[in-house]
């Protein structure tokens, strides 16, 4: 009898591979460190941390090369996809001296297609601070490539996107202007036209602190919903007794996790710390072979 039930199942398991083939999921795959390093300013450090803050941002491009804004020690690092250190980009010698209380870079902006970013690069001082005058375009050697009057700057599939006086402007990797007083609206897209919605909600840890915490959606470019993926949870240590307790303090992190940060072929990244160290996250688009492709409508345009 236990052998004809085990020849029953053998024979609908082939029947199964045989009849669904098409059976192959779409999704992220299983998280990978790329970097990390430990916190402070020698070579293959990051940025210290003060209590609950933490400069943590950074940007992949199309290559999957991550470059990390450290404003607190006042580079820019660039790693290979496998997370090896290329080299550090400092602020280029023809501009002028940040005073001490400058930070280097600011306003960071990475071009997705690769080598080549935008930052403010020149202050004017003013009585309770300074501010910036005008925007570079820098290469991962640290050349200067252009230099406009200071704008807020976002990245774009041909460069850059720069918003001034509620005027947005489309400029090409080295800042030469291409198109002015454009319509443009920011949204996630990948380099195939995936769209992707991020969503932030407010959650509590296991010690009762309050948390951020971080779902993606991907869309394909019929607009169809593909999959839901949700970061890991940030925890925090329990917040000191009453007694001692400040209402300005945040309880340290025991493992914190950024937002997530969509790479132009669609895989997930995030940076994760602890108490003594940083670390860059990776999780790996997979792509279902057999997924249908968006209905042809060229024909019926023609029409």
């Amino acid at each position: 009898m236990i052998k004809k039930i085990t020849n029953i199942i053998i024979q609908l398991s082939i029947i199964f591979i045989l009849t669904c083939p098409n059976l192959t999921f779409a999704a992220w795959q299983r998280p990978q460190e790329i970097l990390s390093g430990t916190w402070g300013t020698a070579a293959g450090q990051f940025s210290p941390v003060e209590g609950s803050l933490c400069d943590c941002d950074f940007f992949v491009d199309k290559n999957g090369m991550i470059l990390i804004p450290d404003g607190t020690n006042k580079r820019v690092a660039v790693y290979s996809a496998d997370g090896k250190l290329i080299n550090y980009i400092y602020k280029p010698a023809l501009l002028p001296a940040l005073d001490n209380a400058g930070v280097w870079p600011h306003n960071f902006a990475l071009y997705l297609g690769g080598n080549s970013f935008a930052s403010d690069c020149e202050y004017k001082k003013l009585v309770d601070g300074k501010i910036s005058t005008k925007t570079c375009f820098i290469d991962y050697n640290g050349n200067i490539l252009g230099k406009i009057d200071s704008s807020e700057m976002f990245p774009c599939a041909t460069g850059f996107i720069g918003k001034k006086n509620n005027i947005y402007t489309s400029y090409d990797p080295s800042g030469n202007i291409i198109k002015t007083n454009i319509q443009w609206e920011p949204e996630i897209r990948d380099a195939n036209n995936n769209f992707y919605i991020i969503e932030e909600s407010s959650d509590t840890d296991t010690n009762n602190n309050s948390i951020t915490t971080y779902r993606i959606t991907r869309y394909n470019q019929c607009g169809k919903k593909i999959t839901t993926f949700a970061l890991p949870k940030s925890l925090y240590e329990p917040m000191p007794s009453e007694t001692v307790y400040e209402p300005t303090w945040d309880a340290p992190p025991v493992v914190e996790y950024g937002s997530p940060i969509l790479a132009p072929n669609g895989d997930v990244y995030t940076w994760k710390r602890t108490p003594d160290k940083y670390s860059i996250i990776k999780w790996t688009w997979k792509d279902d072979p057999n997924a249908p492709k968006c209905p042809d409508t060229s024909a019926k345009k023609k029409k």
